[in-house]
């Protein structure tokens, strides 16, 4: 089996991860600041419920999230 090389951000020209969407990418820098997401990764998935809501939020703001949730 062949490992293939890692995606690269069209924008950024970075790997693509979930890191990078979530806390590096410039695309998604806008959502960040609008929903409040943490500059960490661990801190953004964090555990209270104010944060994973907007996380959430952000998720569906970029389009990775079509999933309805009542919070």
């Amino acid at each position: 089996m062949k490992k293939d090389s890692p995606r690269t951000c069209q924008t950024c020209g970075y790997p693509i991860s979930i890191k990078h969407i979530i806390t590096e990418c410039r695309d998604t820098q806008e959502a960040r600041q609008k929903f409040d997401i943490p500059k960490y990764l661990q801190d953004a998935l964090g555990p209270n419920k104010n944060t994973i809501k907007n996380f959430y939020y952000y998720l569906q703001n970029i389009f990775v999230c079509t999933i309805k949730f009542k919070f």
